[in-house]
């Protein structure tokens, strides 16, 4: 369990080391002041998203924005191909060895949302006799 515990430490380091005020530059550490004490970015962060809040910080505090873009910019852009290997995943598994899955594929990583209302309108009611 100690050796266990002690490898998840190391895993955490090496993907998220510790980016402290610490390691900033005076020009860097100036904006980081500067910015913890704008209580406007605290309204805003609470109110927007996280990379909007940060593409909005970079314009106020470019050095301390900068950071922060380049801290999370990985995770942007792995996020799509690991929500694609997740469907890819989940979709094996219910089609066992079924090799066509691009339509399901599509489907499962597509961002847009099917607008039911209109596509039942378009569908015209059939009346039995």
């Amino acid at each position: 369990m100690k050796q266990h515990l002690s490898s998840l430490r190391g895993l955490f380091q090496k993907y998220f080391p510790n980016n402290t005020p610490a390691d900033f530059r005076s020009a860097e550490e100036d904006q980081f002041i500067d910015m913890t004490s704008d209580s406007t970015l605290r309204l805003r962060f609470n109110a927007q998203t996280l990379s909007e809040f940060w593409f909005g910080v970079e314009r106020e505090y470019p050095l301390i924005g900068q950071r922060a873009v380049c801290i999370l910019l990985p995770f942007a852009t792995s996020y799509l191909c690991e929500m694609g290997f997740s469907a890819v995943a989940s979709l094996k598994t219910k089609y066992r060895s079924q090799l066509n899955i691009e339509q399901d594929l599509r489907v499962a990583v597509l961002s847009l949302q099917p607008r039911f209302e209109k596509l039942c309108n378009a569908k015209q009611a059939h009346c039995s006799h």
